[in-house]
């Protein structure tokens, strides 16, 4: 099971907050049960899932925009004596991709005690479509911007009734808001957050909202829209790494659980 499985980052700073939470000894547990925790990720395309699956396994996050993912493929990382296996997804909106989805959603409905990490990034989704049609005047324009929140809701029709209604394999669900050095503002209050937990996205989530189920912010790397679009200001190295080892604290926390 573990062949070929990168190592997942576990440090000192992912110890503490565990400790905090009071979910330590759980974790301890599940990673000597040499066992694992098989999980669904989500989200349109270009919204930052294989850079969020290549920092979580330790690899380099940069990819061009061109790439895409177009079939399912597993990601599996190793934590101590235990496993995440991520299935990763494709995020297009062609027929062909969402039967892709449909068809991991389906194998992933088998599953007990499934997790589902659904990749958010409040419409910058960087897309093989032309910059003229994403920027205008080193701005994102605000109508990309909304139709693509608008689709990352639409998404949440194909899976949140199937795996988190009644009977659904699902028994978590984080929401990860990925490229906060685009979104990210000064300030305690983070509007792109109120978004997912309490606004339009969260209203959608309908039966979602049964199980557990966390907003959290994420950035991979440091990363102009597009090439064009300048980032907020707001957001640094050390937000990125606390943001980073509280989604890994949380993931474990979860298996744990």
């Amino acid at each position: 099971m573990g062949e070929g499985a990168e190592a997942f980052p576990y440090g000192k700073a992912i110890a503490t907050i565990l400790k905090k939470a009071g979910a330590m000894e759980r974790v301890k547990d599940w990673l000597l049960r040499r066992t694992s925790q098989d999980v669904l990720v989500l989200g349109a395309s270009g919204g930052g899932k294989s850079s969020f699956l290549k920092v979580l396994t330790g690899r380099n996050p940069q990819i061009s925009r061109l790439e895409r993912t177009t079939k399912s493929e597993l990601v599996t990382g190793k934590f101590k004596n235990s496993y995440f296996k991520l299935t990763d997804t494709p995020g297009q909106p062609g027929e062909i991709y969402q039967q892709e989805r449909l068809r991991a959603i389906r194998e992933a409905s088998k599953k007990d005690g499934l997790g589902i990490i659904n990749i958010v990034s409040y419409g910058y989704h960087e897309e093989t479509v032309k910059i003229s049609d994403a920027v205008e005047n080193r701005k994102a324009k605000a109508t990309f911007l909304e139709d693509r929140r608008d689709l990352e809701i639409k998404l949440l029709s194909e899976w949140t009734t199937s795996l988190c209604g009644e009977g659904g394999a699902a028994a978590w669900v984080i929401t990860v808001v990925t490229k906060a050095d685009l979104w990210w503002s000064s300030g305690e209050d983070q509007p792109v957050l109120t978004h997912y937990r309490s606004g339009p996205y969260f209203e959608a989530l309908g039966d979602a909202r049964s199980v557990s189920h966390d907003v959290m912010a994420f950035s991979s790397a440091n990363q102009l829209f597009y090439g064009a679009v300048p980032m907020s200001g707001f957001y640094g190295d050390q937000q990125r790494s606390d943001h980073q080892d509280r989604l890994v604290a949380r993931m474990l926390a979860n298996a744990g659980q």
